[in-house]
């Protein structure tokens, strides 16, 4: 994208003919690094060599910094969006956006957003998963979507299967239960006991899709997992974009993941 050129005065050179050119600043611009004069109307009506010398002279004068491409416009937040819970596990929600379809009303935007969670716990046993997870919705030393309602045997292998309609899952001797149900238009949670060499690791995955939804209705579509907030001066249409939510800790007290996503 081009970008504005700063410096203190119109850039002005004598060609070889003897003839004062003088290029308003307003009428060049930085593309890819390098200055672009093709705005300057003069620029159409110079020969050949003398084009390549006003290229130099202005290749020149960057590199010397006396042009300089003027800094970006800031950028306008579109949304806020958090992990509903504190805690390093809320690092590991992906969000997609794509199609984002701009209304005369700004919270009525409409965008198609799908939200992954995929948390992963290595080498879990049965004498650690419960000081990982917590024995109860409050406790847990690595918090995420469930914690061990039930004291656990020795575990096994267990196939990837979804948390029952009050959520809860059993398998490979352990039960989980999730920290909030899922409502009964949220696809259900996920969780297996996999085999990681002499290990094993548990999974826990949760996805949702909602296609073309307006700005304002995303905080209710995905309140499992996701607070989705108007920034401060206002909604904006959001770039199409994929990242992962950052910034939660365990620590005390702990944080909670978040991003603030840009608009176009």
């Amino acid at each position: 994208m081009p970008q504005a050129v700063l410096g203190g005065s119109p850039v002005t050179l004598v060609d070889d003919g003897g003839h004062q050119l003088s290029i308003p600043l307003g009428l060049l611009s930085f593309t890819g690094g390098k200055i672009d004069p093709k705005g300057w109307p003069g620029w159409a009506k110079i020969p050949g060599p003398t084009q390549s010398a006003v290229q130099h002279y202005l290749d020149n004068l960057a590199a010397r910094g006396l042009l300089q491409p003027a800094p970006p416009p800031p950028v306008t937040p579109a949304m806020v969006i958090r992990a509903l819970d504190a805690g390093s596990t809320g690092n590991f929600i992906k969000i997609t956006l794509v199609n984002p379809s701009p209304m005369v009303k700004p919270e009525e935007t409409t965008v198609d957003m799908t939200v992954d969670l995929v948390e992963t716990y290595n080498s879990v046993t049965k004498a650690n998963i419960e000081g990982l997870l917590g024995k109860d919705a409050a406790s847990g030393s690595n918090p995420g979507l469930a914690y061990v309602s039930k004291p656990p045997g020795a575990l096994s292998v267990a196939a990837k299967a979804p948390f029952d309609a009050s959520g809860v899952w059993t398998g490979g001797g352990l039960e989980l239960t999730t920290r909030r149900v899922a409502k009964a238009t949220d696809p259900a949670p996920a969780a297996e006991l996999v085999k990681n060499g002499a290990n094993l690791d548990l999974v826990i995955t949760w996805t949702k899709p909602s296609p073309k939804t307006a700005l304002k209705d995303l905080d209710g579509v995905f309140d499992f997992l996701l607070d989705v907030d108007m920034p401060a001066g206002g909604w904006g249409v959001p770039k199409a974009s994929s990242f992962k939510l950052l910034g939660g800790t365990d620590g005390g007290p702990p944080t909670k993941a978040q991003s603030t996503v840009p608009g176009v």
